[in-house]
């Protein structure tokens, strides 16, 4: 199996066009600076000889190879990569769609460059005890992905081997679901790979046995992810950017307390509806990071901070809220504000996805504590504290919506 969980959630994907995925600057130095001799035409052998130098220097200055997949290991991606991937098209597509929910995966990439032809990756899980999962959140294992050479990308496609339920009363084998998945390199100027861009598609088919079950047709769909994936290393050598736009966001949950939304519970997924995105403005040079953040919370209000960086890359920043509150039970208003008084944070937001010095892509911790106000207890439902904490991911929405 892969590193994807089966969920009956629909989370999707579409092909995106080529997307410019630039996640830190690339090593490597100029090519030297070489002397070419003009030819002499006294001798065959004088004129053999310079005939000799220049195409040894012509060999020195070459460009070097910034297209195509990679046929050496020194080239080739290797070592620790993170990959972001968000929900971008959904086929058939639901009246109330919309795209942007993410998550990340950590790989460690291994090339095989041994047939003498573009090289073949082997993605194993990154992260504690090879879990695919970001820290603290629930182990994700599974066996390698094999991503083979094809033309100019990597692809790897799967037929999982366990078919699952339809529903939640029809729970017998009978979706099936087939992954597929695109990779193409991103170069730098000095030929190194700096990310890789492209898709990973779901198909979940209906077997016989679950037509004949009674299992309905709208649990069949195709659904993908686009994906950028980026080297730890090439993000830890990011040192300048910028940002400005709308920013969709994802929580992963990985701690909760007081919420009844399974949304806000641990391993639950939340994401941001239009209206609600997060507003970034800013700019990292020179270790000096200042980006104005602002984000329309649940209640209305407006959430402004201003998020800086004490390490020249990753930003942190504390906002504060007040809210209101619902009957738990029949979900009636009961206070539109001051029933609570709230504090949020996040920690170490780092790029994943920079395209031309602009940033599309963040992933970062996330953390939010609500406590009642003497308004608030007055009500059993507004009398309890709320806290929730998790991975948060930010991506870009003129990515979906241009």
């Amino acid at each position: 199996m892969t590193e994807m969980p089966r969920r009956r959630r629909p989370i999707a994907v579409a092909a995106i066009g080529a997307l410019a995925l630039l996640a830190g600057c690339g090593g490597g130095s100029d090519a030297a600076e070489t002397t070419t001799t003009a030819a002499k035409a006294t001798t065959t052998t004088e004129a053999e000889a310079t005939t000799s130098t220049t195409e040894a220097a012509r060999e020195e200055v070459a460009e070097p190879v910034t297209s195509g997949l990679p046929t050496d290991e020194d080239v080739a991606p290797s070592g620790d990569w993170i990959g972001l991937r968000f929900l971008a098209a959904q086929d058939p597509s639901p009246s109330n769609f919309q795209p942007g929910s993410a998550d990340a995966r950590v790989y460690s990439i291994t090339p095989d460059c041994s047939g003498g032809e573009a090289c073949t990756l082997v993605l194993e899980g990154g992260g504690d005890g090879g879990s695919f999962a970001l820290p603290n959140v629930a182990p994700i294992t599974g066996d390698p992905i094999v991503l083979e050479p094809d033309g100019d990308s990597w692809t790897y496609e799967l037929t999982y081997p366990d078919a699952v339920g339809c529903t939640d009363d029809l729970d017998g084998p009978y979706l099936e679901t087939t992954e597929t998945r695109d990779l193409e390199p991103v170069y730098d100027e000095e030929g190194t790979v700096t990310g890789l861009v492209g898709t990973t598609v779901f198909v979940d088919t209906l077997n016989e046995a679950g037509r004949n079950a009674g299992c309905p047709a709208s649990v069949e769909g195709t659904y993908g992810y686009a994906t950028v994936v980026a080297p730890s290393s090439g993000i830890a050598d990011l040192r300048e950017y910028e940002v400005d736009g709308e920013f969709r966001q994802t929580l992963e949950v990985t701690s909760s307390e007081g919420y009844s939304d399974a949304s806000y519970q641990v391993g639950g997924i939340n994401t941001t509806l239009p209206g609600h995105d997060v507003t970034l403005e800013g700019s990292c040079a020179d270790g000096n990071c200042s980006v104005d953040f602002s984000q329309v919370n649940g209640d209305d209000a407006l959430r402004q901070t201003t998020l800086e960086s004490d390490d020249g890359l990753s930003l942190a920043g504390i906002f504060d809220d007040t809210g209101g509150c619902n009957d738990d039970d029949t979900g009636e208003r009961l206070f539109d504000d001051g029933a609570y008084t709230s504090a949020g944070s996040y920690e170490d937001l780092i790029p994943v996805w920079v395209e031309d010095g602009e940033v599309k892509a963040f992933v970062g911790r996330y953390f939010h504590l609500s406590k009642p106000t003497e308004l608030g207890k007055t009500e059993p439902s507004c009398s309890y504290e709320q806290r929730v904490g998790g991975w948060a991911y930010l991506v870009d929405t003129s990515i979906f919506d241009g």
